[in-house]
């Protein structure tokens, strides 16, 4: 009788709090997975390669189809798309003609150069977290 008294306990208390309505992770952090998850697999294909990936999108896309075998949910192989969790165009961030990060606009849309509400993820660190850019670095947009 203690078991189902404490759980019914649990279960009254977790519909008080809301917890019984958990909808999952949200679209920032799926975003900023499916960004940390993409560099990655850059560096992957890079070190396997000794290439630099492409810093166009239809080129990126191609170049990492051959290391994730077109089986990304997120990639748009056919139109060269990177889709955020919001279904927007991942901001590919380059720097002195390298491909330095990815990014997302966030849920307000708006490109803020990787700051206010914007998800940027270095390649070399794929840490997340917010990341200032820094001025010679330039951001290109997936069309």
């Amino acid at each position: 009788m203690k078991y189902a008294m404490g759980t019914w306990i649990v279960m009254w208390s977790m519909s008080i709090c809301g917890c019984d309505e958990y909808d999952g992770p949200s679209k920032a952090t799926i975003t900023g997975m499916r960004l940390q998850e993409t560099c990655k697999t850059i560096l992957l294909a890079q070190s396997q390669s000794g290439g630099a990936p492409p810093i166009e999108a239809a080129e990126l896309t191609r170049w990492l189809k051959q290391w994730t075998g077109a089986n990304v949910e997120y990639i748009e192989y056919g139109s060269g798309r990177i889709l955020d969790a919001w279904g927007r165009n991942v901001i590919l961030v380059v720097d002195a003609g390298s491909l330095t990060a990815l990014g997302s606009l966030g849920e307000d849309g708006i490109w803020e150069n990787g700051s206010g509400d914007d998800i940027v993820i270095r390649i070399k660190e794929w840490s997340l977290g917010r990341t200032r850019l820094s001025k010679s670095e330039e951001t290109i947009r997936i069309k």
